[in-house]
């Protein structure tokens, strides 16, 4: 300030002299006093910004935080963790390691383990296998979230213990083995064509969160006699249950829109089946040669596929309400004990009706109206 004062003095003392001086000054003396001002407004600021830094926390490095952990394996819940795998050979994405005589893969870069198949002294001798939950390796619990095509297909085990934490089962894993019973919890999501295709399953129990049940996963299960799918099930494919001889109850989701293709065909113990009221379309041969009595088709179906009830040698009544639009060639063809049909004037074509129930003795006249066995209805 003492400084400003003597500045100002002089500007006074300069105005008195001289005008011209004095504006020369005063050009001078104001920058001289704006930069002082300035300098004097910085060093203020940084002695405050100073105070509030000494007085407030440090913030937390987040981004170093959130890269470090970002590098380190997911946590999931596992049920069971095998700490002390084989190990038999390691490279830098991960392990091949056996444990009770099964041959798992770790990936370390994915942060998962697969299940691979039987080792090569266990073939055939494998009874009772427990998938792993997770795999302990290098300090790191890797979750196993697959089986693999193919792993234990043809085996001789019986029972197998599957873990919450298993994502998928893919083709064929267990084809062709000597399974009776399995549960398959809801975390895993798909379940591979033919994954259980001709094996000795007696009981199957699928939980809600599978989505996905791809083409033939249980057909040729012969021992197995009844099966619910979860309403979570999404995608149903085709011969899902052919030629399961001893099926008798099936509880499909109540959502599903059709019955796909060969779904049922050769299931010669189901008698009796009531058709979700949401099916829209039914496939192809999708009853065929089984062994229903009555089928009676519901109100929402718009079409049936050719060779949907085709060679059902038990069937006897069929109701085709007049919803239905479209009837493909040989539905009910073979079908040789049918005696009542309930089906809509729209087909009273002989011709179409030829096609329909071709190879049975339903048409007796050129005159459908005096064929005993059909009921027109409106």
């Amino acid at each position: 300030m003492k400084k400003l004062l003597t500045i100002l003095v002089a500007l006074l003392f300069a105005v008195s002299a001289n005008e011209a001086t004095a504006q020369n000054l005063l050009k001078k003396i104001g920058k001289a006093v704006t930069n002082e001002v300035i300098n004097e407004l910085k060093n203020k600021s940084n002695k405050e910004q100073k105070s509030q830094s000494q007085s407030q926390p440090q913030a937390a490095p987040t981004k170093a935080v959130s890269q470090s952990s970002s590098q380190q394996a997911a946590k999931v819940s596992i049920s069971e963790v095998c700490t002390n795998p084989q190990i038999v050979s390691q490279n830098g994405r991960g392990a091949n390691v056996i444990i009770d005589g099964i041959e798992y893969v770790i990936h370390t870069d994915k942060k998962e383990a697969c299940l691979m198949r039987v080792s090569q002294p266990m073939r055939g001798k494998t009874t009772n296998v427990t998938v792993w939950g997770g795999i302990k390796y290098n300090g790191v619990v890797y979750p196993v979230t697959t089986i693999m095509a193919h792993a234990f297909e043809g085996e001789s085990l019986t029972a197998v213990t599957l873990s919450h934490n298993l994502q998928e089962i893919r083709e064929e894993a267990f084809c062709y083995s000597k399974l009776k019973r399995v549960v398959v919890h809801g975390a895993t999501k798909r379940i591979g064509a033919s994954a259980f295709a001709g094996t000795n399953l007696e009981s199957v129990v699928l939980e809600n969160g599978i989505e996905r049940i791809e083409s033939g996963a249980f057909a040729g299960c012969k021992m197995l006699t009844s099966i619910q799918i979860p309403q979570s099930v999404t995608r149903l494919e085709q011969r899902l249950f052919e030629d399961c001889t001893k099926l008798t109850e099936v509880i499909l989701p109540r959502t599903i829109e059709r019955i796909e293709p060969y779904m049922f065909s050769g299931c010669t113990s189901l008698t009796s089946y009531s058709i979700p009221s949401s099916v829209v379309s039914i496939g192809q041969n999708a009853f065929e040669r089984s062994g229903l009595k009555a089928v009676n088709i519901p109100l929402n179906v718009k079409t049936i596929e050719d060779g949907a009830f085709i060679e059902c040698q038990q069937l006897e009544r069929v109701t085709i309400p007049s919803t239905v639009e479209n009837i493909g060639f040989s539905v009910f063809a073979f079908c040789n004990k049918i005696n009542t049909v309930y089906i809509n004037v729209k087909f009273k074509n002989h011709q179409d009706v030829a096609n329909i129930f071709s190879g049975t003795s339903i048409i007796t006249n050129n005159d459908l109206d005096k064929c005993p066995v059909l009921k027109w209805t409106e």
